[in-house]
């Protein structure tokens, strides 16, 4: 009993002394779930942003327009003029979904006939998609019962006329990109991504720590900075190209998952992606001491990441304080351009500020490397001369 009291004892001793492993087991599962509960700390999503089209321009249609921004889940934050402009909200992933209201609908309606209002609801998304789907059926049943009471019974019509033309008024859905709300296609090729992402981003903080732990930092010395840092992400970035190829190619077909754009342009976005992960590994490395200490910061990093890139749980749903993480990861926009071209075949000019932000995050963790590697390597150079 006294030595197993005295290995305790050591374990918790060895755990205070190291600082690094002591913040990841003890305050980063904390940090973690209270950044992870933030995101859903709204409880609800609310205010999501959809477009409408109205071609009537009567005080029925304006009746609409109010009642559907009045809901808890939507947000009419576009008005538009024609359905291109509709369509190109709807590929941006500007808007969840677009409302479509037809001409000469107030005075069909008084002349008892059928008119239906066309929603074109975006499925890539499910979370948002139910909601929306749920909020517009509540919102037009309760549209329906006001129509009968102000444009039928004022006219004199009879109530078994009007009923019947409350029950001829009503919303067709349109159910874009995923119209199956097939969970396979929706969360499949996120979830393989995510999982890839951790890998690579892991690969890339033991570039330079595997050095020091190895000794054999004071190799590098002999090349140029960009030399080294071009040396050691090419061979991976090649592995990942190869990966990312085996991924669209042969795992979409073999689950049965539509892939509706570009592989190629998804290849080379993918190329980019991954050379942004290795980079910011490259840059994780160069803060970290030890190995041990490289996984630990992919961990932090990499363990929300998913759940903060918005692919699952909208951004906007999110806390204010807590939506500048996610803009802050390079899984964020490579996940929006993955859905904009496996789902919706979405082409270059729907996914260059996505492409654009993972360029200028790519830039900026490179810089940054070849900054802290010249100081590292600095410091190991002046450690051998001190060692002569």
């Amino acid at each position: 009993m006294e030595q197993l009291k005295k290995i305790i004892w050591r374990e918790l001793v060895n755990l205070w002394n190291n600082r690094p492993l002591l913040f990841l087991v003890v305050l980063g599962p904390i940090l973690l779930g209270l950044i992870l509960g933030g995101i859903f700390s709204n409880k609800v999503v609310s205010k999501l942003p959809i477009a409408v089209l109205d071609l009537d321009q009567s005080k029925l249609s304006r009746l609409i327009v109010r009642n559907l921004d009045a809901t808890r889940s939507l947000d009419i934050q576009y008005q538009v003029e024609s359905m291109p402009q509709m369509e190109a909200l709807i590929y941006d992933q500007s808007i969840v979904a677009g409302i479509l209201i037809p001409s000469g609908l107030a005075q069909n309606i008084k002349k008892g006939k059928a008119q239906v209002i066309t929603a074109y609801v975006n499925g890539s998304n499910l979370v948002t998609a139910n909601l929306v789907l749920a909020d517009l059926k509540t919102t037009f049943a309760i549209l329906s019962a006001g129509i009968k009471l102000k444009y039928l019974q004022k006219t004199g019509s009879t109530e078994e006329k009007a009923t019947a033309l409350v029950q001829a008024v009503k919303v067709d859905i349109t159910k874009l990109y995923n119209p199956g709300f097939n969970y396979l296609n929706y969360l499949a090729p996120g979830i393989w991504i995510a999982v890839l992402s951790q890998i690579i981003l892991l690969w890339g903080s033991l570039f330079f720590v595997m050095e020091v732990e190895n000794g054999t930092a004071f190799e590098l010395t002999h090349w140029s900075i960009p030399t080294i840092i071009v040396g050691k992400i090419l061979p991976a970035l090649m592995i990942t190209m190869i990966i990312f190829e085996i991924f669209f190619r042969a795992m979409f077909p073999l689950f049965g998952i539509e892939f509706k754009g570009s592989i190629p342009l998804l290849f080379v976005i993918s190329i980019l992606y991954s050379l942004c992960l290795l980079s910011l590994g490259f840059l994780i490395s160069m803060f970290s001491k030890r190995g041990v200490d490289a996984v630990k910061g992919v961990l932090l990093i990499g363990s929300p990441a998913f759940i903060l890139s918005g692919y699952s749980w909208p951004t906007s749903a999110m806390p204010l304080m807590i939506q500048p993480l996610s803009y802050l990861l390079p899984l964020t926009p490579y996940l929006s351009t993955l859905r904009k071209i496996y789902q919706q075949g979405g082409g270059f000019a729907h996914v260059q500020g996505d492409i654009l932000t993972l360029l200028l995050m790519t830039v900026l963790f490179l810089a940054i490397v070849a900054i802290l590697l010249k100081r590292r390597l600095q410091q190991e150079v002046k450690s051998v001369s001190l060692s002569i």
